[in-house]
């Protein structure tokens, strides 16, 4: 199965991560803090909890579009189902949920209502990214259908394009929202 734009995005985020977003992102986190009032003294432990949150979520999000385009390869192009990519999602989808799930339940012990600018600094950073990839996304099947890429030869490339609108779209929404209510609470 040719997972060529998913393998992309995937090496977008972890270059996007292991090369100074993070390092960026708590450069901000500490200079906004030491604007405030009032220091916050969980910020570092925060930041890292959110950190790790932001990693699963995105985790889920590359565990879902990669059974989907496995799902969706086979119904553009007849083939069969390929097992190993929906077993490799799977795997991704249950780590992800895990991780995630305990960084929330770590979160709700720290001052995260209180003071919520790291939440809302990785909220609106999801929003960023989760759009820009709904967008590129977006403009590869524009680009597919004034090409007309129709036949089943690229199949996987339809699959690949429609499984990153699904699921990137609503994620973008979501990640949108977030940040108005954010916003608009604090």
């Amino acid at each position: 199965m040719n997972l060529g734009l998913a393998s992309m995005f995937t090496f977008l985020y972890v270059f996007v991560y292991y090369f100074g977003i993070f390092f960026v992102l708590y450069l901000i986190a500490r200079w906004r803090d030491g604007r405030e009032t009032m220091v916050d003294p969980q910020l570092g432990y925060k930041f890292g909890l959110n950190m790790f949150q932001y990693i699963s979520y995105n985790l889920i999000l590359i565990a879902v579009t990669i059974a989907f385009i496995a799902l969706f390869s086979s119904w553009f192009g007849g083939r069969s189902i390929n097992e190993k990519s929906l077993r490799i999602g799977a795997a991704l989808l249950v780590s992800g949920f895990v991780i995630f799930f305990i960084m929330k339940l770590m979160l709700n012990k720290t001052n995260q209502d209180t003071s919520p600018g790291v939440g809302r600094l990785f909220m609106g950073f999801n929003w960023i990214l989760t759009g820009l990839i709904a967008i590129a996304a977006f403009i590869a099947g524009i680009m597919g259908l004034f090409m007309e890429l129709f036949s089943s030869h690229f199949a996987s490339q339809w699959a690949t394009v429609i499984t990153l609108l699904l699921v990137y779209i609503p994620a973008s929404i979501y990640f949108g929202k977030q940040v108005n209510v954010r916003s608009v609470a604090t």
